[in-house]
């Protein structure tokens, strides 16, 4: 007779990933539909979902797993273009990027077990 719900079998819920993958959606429903309900802007909407901020969160992601090193890097990267793009300040980002990923690997390596 096979059992089926075992817990020695199951895999363990990973529930810091669960969570911020669920705040991720939530939140970015939540601006999607205020902007298609014309609550807020495209100009906003513009600054919130954009390709330097996806590869925040997708860093974000990696280090919710615990992957330091895959997850500093591309939220590096990510700020290095967003963050100057958010608060409109004038940076030339690709002069950024070079120190900011020394920096995030520094701290990766640092931070590595």
């Amino acid at each position: 007779m096979e059992i089926i719900n075992d817990p020695h079998t199951r895999k363990p819920c990973n529930s810091a990933r669960n969570i911020y993958l669920g705040g991720v959606l939530i939140a970015g429903g939540i601006v999607w539909l205020c902007y298609k309900l014309d609550i807020i802007g495209s100009e906003i909407f513009d600054r919130i979902f954009n390709w330097p901020v996806l590869l925040m969160v997708v860093g974000g992601y990696f280090l919710s797993r615990r992957k330091v090193v895959a997850g500093i890097v591309p939220l590096a990267v990510g700020a290095a273009f967003a963050l100057p793009r958010m608060f409109g300040i004038w940076t030339p980002a690709t002069e950024l990027l070079l120190p900011m990923t020394a920096i995030a690997l520094g701290v990766a390596l640092l931070l590595q077990k």
